[in-house]
Parts: structure tokens; C-alpha cells; sequence
């Protein structure tokens, strides 16, 4: 009878062992199920073409989408900085021919200096006439801190000095044609700067080398923020009121010159 007992019990046992074991297998299967689920396929890194790749597809192939289209719908999302540097370091090359849009180049240096300047009323009947030549008659301000925010050596600023910073002899002869305007500088160091106002930033000559010149009206003045090597210099403002034609030119550290100039004589 024991025998009996015990030979059911342990079949029993063995049959529990047998269900657990299966038991646990689903468990085992169904956990490997729901990781399958879960887990996300491997990514796949996808190429993407730098600016410059995408300027030179639609330069080829027979693409009839120009450069500077795609330079313009490229340009979305960004700022016209933003825009110009991009291009400009996809390309890595610095003498590249990149077409940018116009209201790109017109933004490359940024805004204009935040300066205040003389309030010059606009005389009725449309934008001043500054025509004229005009002989150089006084100078206000502390000339050799301005100088030296403007960027001029030692060297210079004391030959300036000595020569009197052109009182008396410094001549400027101005010619407009609407927007357009040329300042032609006679004396010690003669050149001469040509802009269009109210067209952006323009590439010029300064006494001491290459700037940009960004004019605009402001009342009756041009106002001409000055940058020289990527960096901001000075404001100036250039009015002519009773005949007498005035040069006011403020540095961003807030240094004043004042030129002032009288009709030269025949």
C-alpha cells in the first residue's frame, strides 16, 4: 500500500515538475516576444550632402535650378549671416565663386552700429545736394584718441598732428547723382570713397586701407557706419547747413571728431 502511495505521489511530482517546466518555457517565450516588439531596428546612418554638394548638383546634370536659386532656398530658416558663413565654410576655399543673394550681401556685416549722432533736419523737396568742393577749416574733438580708435599708428597720428590734420589745406570735392555719391579727398593722403546710398554695404577706400562703408539717410545726413577688418570702427555724418559742410564722426569706444569745411576758393 505504501509502495502505491508512494509510486502516485511521485508521478504526481513528476507531472508538476513537467508543468512547471512548460510553465515556465511560455513565460521564457513570451518575454522574448515583447522584446522583440519593443526594440527598435538597428538606425541606419543616412548622407547627407554639405551646402556646397547641393550647389554643385543643380550646376550639373542638366539641373535648371541655378545657384543662386538654391542659395536662396537654402537661405530658408536662416539669417542672412548665417546663410553667408555657411556658405562660406562648405566651401573651404576662400577665393570659391559663390553666387549669395543680394539681401545676403547686403547684411554681411551686420547691423549698423547702435550710435547717436547730430538730429540734422531733411530740408523739403527730397534728399540734400552736397555737390561742391570744400577746403578743410577746423577740427574739434580729441583727434589722436579718435585716430587711435580708428585703428592709425603712432607714426601717423604724430604726422597728422604736426601737419595740423589738414587744417587749411585738406580739400574734399564731393559729387551726387542721386543715390550716388563720391567723395574725393585732396591732400596728405589722397582717395576717394564712391557708394550708392540706401544700397547696403559697399567695399571702399579709408585713409588707412580697405573698408566697408554702410550709408543711409538719416534726416538731412548721410549716415556712413564705418568697418575696417570685420570689426565695427565709427559712425560719421556728413550735412551741409548755410553753406558750411560738416564731417561728425563718433568711434564705438564714443570718441569725437568733428571736420569742419567751408566752399574752398576758386
Amino acid at each position: 500500500m505504501s509502495s502505491f502511495f508512494e509510486t502516485c505521489c511521485g508521478a504526481r511530482e513528476g507531472q508538476a515538475q513537467r508543468d512547471d517546466r512548460a510553465m515556465l518555457n511560455d513565460l521564457v517565450k513570451a518575454s522574448n516576444e515583447r522584446k522583440q516588439i519593443v526594440t527598435s531596428p538597428p538606425r541606419t546612418k543616412t548622407k547627407i550632402d554639405t551646402l556646397l554638394q547641393k550647389m554643385g548638383k543643380a550646376a550639373c546634370c542638366c539641373s535648371q535650378e541655378s545657384s543662386e536659386d538654391l542659395a536662396q532656398r537654402l537661405q530658408q530658416g536662416k539669417t542672412p549671416m548665417q546663410m553667408d558663413k555657411a556658405l562660406r565654410e562648405e566651401s573651404a576655399l576662400e577665393g570659391a565663386d559663390i553666387r549669395v543673394p543680394a539681401a545676403v550681401q547686403a547684411e554681411k556685416q551686420g547691423p549698423m552700429p547702435d550710435i547717436k549722432g547730430p538730429s540734422v533736419p531733411r530740408p523739403p523737396g527730397g534728399p540734400p545736394q552736397l555737390d561742391g568742393e570744400f577746403l578743410l577749416s577746423e577740427v574739434q574733438g580729441d583727434m589722436d584718441a579718435f585716430l587711435t580708435d580708428m585703428g592709425i599708428g603712432w607714426a601717423l597720428r604724430s604726422l597728422a598732428s604736426t601737419a595740423g590734420y589738414g587744417i587749411g589745406s585738406e580739400r574734399l570735392r564731393i559729387s551726387q547723382d542721386g543715390q550716388k555719391l563720391s567723395l574725393q579727398y585732396i591732400g596728405m593722403r589722397p582717395y576717394t570713397q564712391t557708394f550708392e546710398i540706401g544700397a547696403g554695404s559697399q567695399d571702399c577706400t579709408g585713409p588707412s586701407g580697405p573698408v566697408v562703408l554702410t550709408p543711409l539717410w538719416d534726416g538731412g545726413a548721410v549716415r556712413i557706419a564705418v568697418n575696417q577688418g570685420g570689426e565695427d570702427k565709427a559712425v560719421r555724418w556728413l550735412y551741409l547747413q548755410n553753406g558750411v559742410l560738416t564731417n561728425h564722426a563718433v568711434t564705438v569706444q564714443g570718441n569725437t571728431a568733428r571736420h569742419v569745411y567751408k566752399p574752398a576758393p576758386a
